[in-house]
């Protein structure tokens, strides 16, 4: 594909650094990681385009001159971008190396080492800002954080094991990736940091589901101000602080009869925020926002909602 030069956008960009245009400082980045973030966010279109199965033999002809990018993207978000100078009426010819995404494979195990079939599992990849890969064919959901002046944009995208269990995905390029699953009720989390391999060079991932058991069960009731159990809704809980990758424990799980949910994973003294759903009303108690809730070692929680959060909604 051929793009016009994004100078101008950048310049456009600095200008509205207190925008809603997602203020991440774009001067640090590469080449490829600014045109990847002018690609996605829609600033720079495509002048000329053409399809080709190979990535080496396509040529594109457009009448414009001076300073524009040439681009090539596959259906996985692979790419490779280089500056070129066009002048009119001259034919010119350029080599373009694309940058291959990391392929994430590996099996999902039961607590008795039996392959998990068709099970759900979040890949998460924490985004290096200073090489942008994001791209508008990505479906991922995506967080924009920014801690102590350290900016956070992580993309997460659900997929599912094979009928062996097995998982295969190619996900964007990053500075860390990680995967979670609360497959059959229970709970895993494998990161690339915590298990210190190159994210390319590791072998096939083993991940097993922790057993869901009153010992690493935790309790959370919802209750009404008055007391009573909070029935007809659910709740999404999230351990606090949890960068760069702001996991979510099921959305929306819905409370049974006595306005409980259970779930694996949580550690005794660690920090979560609650969100609140009621069937039809949407959330009525913040999310994931101080005052945060202390895990006790009890592992039973009591949320009791607020006067202010009922009457705010009018209930």
């Amino acid at each position: 594909m051929l793009l016009p030069d994004y100078g101008p956008y950048l310049e456009e960009y600095e200008l509205r650094a207190d925008s809603e245009f997602m203020n991440i400082p774009v001067q640090g980045m590469t080449f490829e990681g600014k045109v990847r973030w002018f690609y996605t966010s829609g600033k720079l279109k495509p002048i000329g385009q053409v399809n080709s199965p190979t990535w080496d033999t396509a040529s594109v002809s457009h009448p414009a001159e001076g300073p524009h990018v040439l681009g090539w993207v596959d259906e996985f978000g692979d790419s490779a971008f280089i500056p070129i100078e066009l002048i009119p009426g001259v034919t010119v010819h350029y080599e373009l190396y694309p940058r291959l995404r990391p392929v994430l494979r590996g099996v999902l195990l039961d607590w008795l080492g039996d392959p998990v079939p068709d099970a759900p599992i979040s890949f998460i990849t924490s985004l290096d800002l200073l090489d942008y890969d994001k791209m508008p064919q990505d479906p991922h959901a995506m967080v924009l954080y920014q801690r102590d002046g350290q900016y956070y944009n992580t993309l997460k995208q659900t997929y599912t094991t094979d009928k062996h269990g097995k998982f295969e995905y190619r996900i964007p390029r990053g500075q860390d990736y990680a995967m979670w699953s609360h497959a059959l009720g229970g709970y895993c989390f494998w990161s690339a940091r915590d298990a210190g391999v190159q994210f390319a060079a590791a072998d096939e991932i083993v991940l097993q589901l922790l057993e869901p058991s009153p010992e690493n069960t935790t309790v959370f009731q919802i209750l009404w101000p008055n007391g009573d159990p909070f029935t007809h809704g659910s709740v999404t809980v999230a351990p606090a602080g949890d960068v760069p990758f702001f996991r979510q424990w099921p959305y929306k799980l819905p409370l049974n009869e006595r306005g409980e949910v259970r779930l694996v994973g949580f550690e005794s003294g660690i920090l979560v925020g609650v969100r609140i759903y009621l069937d039809g009303v949407d959330w009525l108690h913040p999310a994931y926002a101080a005052p945060y809730i202390n895990i006790p070692d009890n592992h039973r929680v009591e949320v009791r909602l607020t006067e202010e959060a009922v009457r705010k909604r009018n209930l």
